[in-house]
């Protein structure tokens, strides 16, 4: 906006000798302003004063303006419209409705995910070069290991889990889609149903504690209540979360130390890939004959899973109901009496 050019018409004056005792090497070793007809420092002849804002600059504060409004608008436009068609797109893969107001949140959702992927990459600072040459080749075992970790739960579940969907809500497929593009959208379809359970699982979705703190659960007993001592899947620390943050500390240093039998297979991907496995085997078996009963099966299978799993919060919940039952079978309607009252 402005031509800057060196203020050398009113030299600074130089004051008294050895005023102060300031060492030889002039202004640039002794880092102050050059004065008289001393050299100036780096810094100083930096500095400029501003000239007079002339006729030859309006061009080029209309352009700025131009530009700036362009830029403005641009952002406004694709922080609506972007969210808006993910949205959309989402609802049209799964085979449901849009729903515009829904949708942009999904979208926008979505659009936040992948921009804070993004600052995750590019404030890492690492180098593709450099992250490549220095892959080094895993035991057989550790490979084969963190291989089925990846393709059981970044390929199998997901398929499975878009072939369960397709099962109990059965998708409109033209007679000219290719079977890749279909079993591409099936794994979509898990992919996002997946993950979207593990973004859940990570904030504590399906906590009572998480509840709490959003203020929709009464605060009271909550001091009784506490976590299980058992490693859980749920929160920052839970498998789902340590899965991920595993497979990371592998790629990103090529870490093949790290590659845990124990915590990426048996205690992670075997057991979910076993319950989809089935869910997907009773609803697969079913679907041929009536869909009310395949998604009816489904949901018994789902919920036996989920009873066997959280074996003693089920027992604990039969216990506090068999003692509803009975206090209401035999104090209902019954005047209690204080013996001890009494005999005084």
């Amino acid at each position: 906006m402005y031509q800057e050019v060196p203020d050398v018409d009113k030299p600074i004056p130089r004051p008294p000798h050895n005023w102060d005792d300031l060492a030889g090497g002039g202004a640039e070793s002794q880092g102050r302003w050059s004065w008289d007809n001393e050299r100036p420092s780096n810094i100083e002849r930096s500095t400029a004063r501003r000239d007079k804002f002339g006729a030859k600059e309006w061009p080029k504060l209309f352009l700025l303006g131009i530009f700036a409004w362009c830029a403005t608008v641009t952002t406004i436009f694709c922080s609506f419209i972007i969210p808006l068609h993910l949205g959309r797109a989402l609802f049209s893969l799964v085979n449901i409705s849009p729903h515009d107001p829904f949708g942009f949140i999904v979208g926008a959702s979505i659009c936040g995910v992948v921009i804070y992927l993004l600052h995750l990459v590019t404030t890492s600072g690492m180098n593709i070069k450099s992250w490549l040459g220095s892959f080094t080749l895993p035991p057989t075992g550790k490979l084969l290991v963190f291989a089925y970790s990846l393709s059981g739960w970044f390929l199998c579940i997901p398929l499975l889990l878009g072939g369960l969907y397709h099962c109990l809500f059965p998708l409109d497929v033209l007679a000219s889609t290719s079977r890749v593009l279909f079993v591409a959208r099936l794994w979509s379809i898990g992919s996002i149903l997946l993950h979207s359970w593990s973004a859940l699982c990570y904030i504590d979705f399906f906590r009572e504690e998480f509840w709490h703190e959003m203020g929709f659960l009464n605060q009271r007993n909550r001091a009784h209540r506490g976590r299980n001592s058992r490693k859980d899947w749920q929160g920052r620390y839970g498998k789902i979360s340590q899965f991920y943050v595993q497979v990371f500390t592998i790629l990103s240093g090529w870490q093949w130390d790290q590659v845990n039998r124990l915590e990426l297979a048996n205690e992670f991907v075997t057991p979910v890939l076993k319950n989809v496995i089935t869910t997907f085997l009773v609803a697969q078996s079913l679907s041929v004959h009536s869909l009310f009963m395949c998604r009816l099966c489904s949901l018994i299978s789902v919920s036996l899973q989920l009873a066997f799993h959280h074996e003693e919060a089920v027992k604990a919940w039969c216990v506090k109901m068999h003692k509803i039952a009975k206090d209401d079978l035999y104090l209902i309607g019954e005047k209690l009496v204080n013996y001890k009252a009494a005999i005084r």
